[in-house]
């Protein structure tokens, strides 16, 4: 697995170096223009400012759909496409392939949240704007104490729940992404070819989501107080799918 992870690290290091040079790039004009405020509805308004939003969304919502796309792709290349030189010429097993790859996706993405939280919380520390009355914590009147404010809030008042969301975040994630794995290993291994319509993989991840999402709900009914009993199902799931996955590829696909 370690191979794997020095594989994809290298394959991967130049894309997301440059998403990283485009997120601080976006990030760093808003401060620079003055336009912090503006971004979050409070100030004054420009085509500038209207631009950066723009960029703003795009770059911040796209990275993580860009992380989750890529595990997903990987499958999907290895489904659609003749993929036996890598499996059949080298000794690893699929879990290694599919498990480093995943891993490398993973720390690639703490490393964008690490460095999305870094830009959003200078963004939020310019005192000023509509912001400032939804944030208990931004009424310092200083950049450097609005800064401070933030930093001890999430890290020392309020740092168990920043675990929490960050675990869920990450079970949910890996979920969404395992279901479209064992979704195009399934299909492929049923029909036994890799050339199919692509609406008919459409259809049958929709139906595996469906069936898993009905099953969590069922299952969790019986602790709606907690938020850990449908979280713990969906990372049983996620397992299941790995496993399915991982089984599927090896013994109905390329086997």
């Amino acid at each position: 697995m370690k191979a794997v992870i020095r594989q994809q690290i290298k394959a991967r290091y130049k894309i997301f170096l440059g998403n990283l040079i485009l997120l601080s790039t976006v990030s760093l004009s808003v401060l620079v223009s003055g336009n912090a405020n503006a971004l979050f509805g409070g100030g004054s308004r420009s085509l500038l400012t209207y631009w950066l939003q723009i960029a703003f969304v795009a770059i911040y919502m796209g990275i993580p759909i860009y992380c989750l796309a890529s595990l997903i792709k990987l499958i999907k290349s290895m489904v659609f496409q003749d993929t036996k030189y890598l499996l059949l010429s080298l000794p690893r097993r699929s879990y290694s392939i599919f498990g480093g790859t995943f891993l490398t996706v993973l720390l690639e993405f703490a490393l964008y949240a690490v460095c999305m939280f870094f830009w959003l919380s200078l963004i939020a520390a310019v005192p000023g704007g509509t912001k400032d009355y939804f944030f208990a914590v931004l009424k310092t009147g200083s950049f450097l104490g609005n800064l401070k404010a933030i930093y001890y809030f999430i890290f020392i008042k309020r740092f168990s729940a920043l675990i929490q969301i960050v675990t869920i975040m990450l079970i949910y994630g890996t979920y969404v992404a395992m279901v479209f794995n064992f979704s195009f290993s399934l299909f492929a291994a049923l029909f036994k070819h890799k050339k199919f319509p692509k609406i008919l993989t459409i259809v049958f991840i929709y139906f595996v989501f469906d069936i898993s999402v009905r099953s969590l709900l069922a299952l969790s009914s019986i602790g709606r107080a907690s938020i850990w009993v449908p979280a713990g199902i969906t990372g049983l799931l996620a397992i299941g799918f790995f496993v399915g996955t991982c089984y599927l590829f090896e013994k109905k696909i390329e086997g």
